[in-house]
């Protein structure tokens, strides 16, 4: 199968407000994801990218199904709240707008990843499911990368979520990093 049959085409990344300036911590942006014939959004709304992304970095590890969601939906509508526990990963709330956002359902299948959505079902290497990923994941660290230090929160709890946030972030890229090592030797 051709890398067409799910494609994440990035429009714009960037802050949401140049008057946040540094205190706006979370990427946002223009992307139209296609799955199979499928457009998934409508190509002229922005949407939280940071958020997406980490959704989607735990899908490359993780089924995404109504029994077992990795995100309320993959890719959220603007706005978002971190939110954690000890011993736990961030959830990322999306102010109570939970079907506002794009979703489809992720099964993995050996070396194979089926993507659901309500119209059809597509079935496609891991490796291309990735390469898509993480292009929307590179995208989002090189607004980050290439930008003015954010300004961490001043709450304590809003700080931990942050870490945490950025933590799974970074354990996720690595390990697909590693397992791109193993599958290459």
């Amino acid at each position: 199968m051709t890398n067409q049959n799910f494609k994440i085409d990035i429009k714009k990344v960037h802050w949401i407000d140049d008057e946040m300036g540094a205190l706006d911590r979370c990427a946002h942006g223009n992307i139209n994801v296609i799955i199979g014939n499928e457009s998934m959004m409508q190509r002229d709304n922005w949407w939280n990218l940071s958020a997406a992304g980490l959704h989607l970095l735990r899908t490359l590890f993780e089924n995404h199904t109504s029994n077992h969601q990795v995100g309320d939906v993959l890719v959220p509508f603007e706005g978002h709240h971190l939110d954690h526990h000890p011993n736990s990963r961030v959830h990322i709330e999306t102010g109570g707008a939970y079907d506002l956002g794009s979703n489809w359902w992720v099964e993995h299948d050996n070396d194979n990843v089926r993507l659901i959505t309500p119209n059809q079902a597509i079935t496609l290497p891991w490796i291309v499911y990735k390469n898509e990923v993480l292009k929307l994941v590179n995208a989002v660290e090189y607004l980050f990368n290439n930008s003015e230090d954010r300004i961490l929160p001043d709450d304590e709890y809003d700080k931990v979520a942050y870490f945490k946030f950025w933590s799974e972030w970074h354990e996720l890229k690595n390990k697909v990093e590693l397992k791109n090592t193993h599958n290459t030797q």
